[in-house]
């Protein structure tokens, strides 16, 4: 397994998502991406997914720096 850093993920991969990724995240932590959305604001989108280390399964929305990512492949 590999970690990919600064690229946009795809629909099914992990990533590592924490302060490098937004100002609004405080800690790191994985997000399993079911979706990508562009946004107006220049190298930011919407990432669709959910936490796959809770039993929670509550879809969510997050705003990310795709700069600030690490992606697990």
């Amino acid at each position: 397994m590999s970690a990919v850093c600064g690229v946009l993920p795809r629909a099914g991969e992990t990533v590592l998502v924490g302060p490098s990724a937004g100002p609004h995240f405080s800690t790191n932590y994985w997000f399993r991406v079911t979706g990508v959305r562009a946004s107006s604001e220049n190298g930011w989108v919407y990432l669709d997914g959910f936490d796959p280390l809770t039993d929670d399964d509550t879809e969510r929305s997050l705003f990310v720096r795709i700069e600030g990512l690490v992606i697990r492949r």
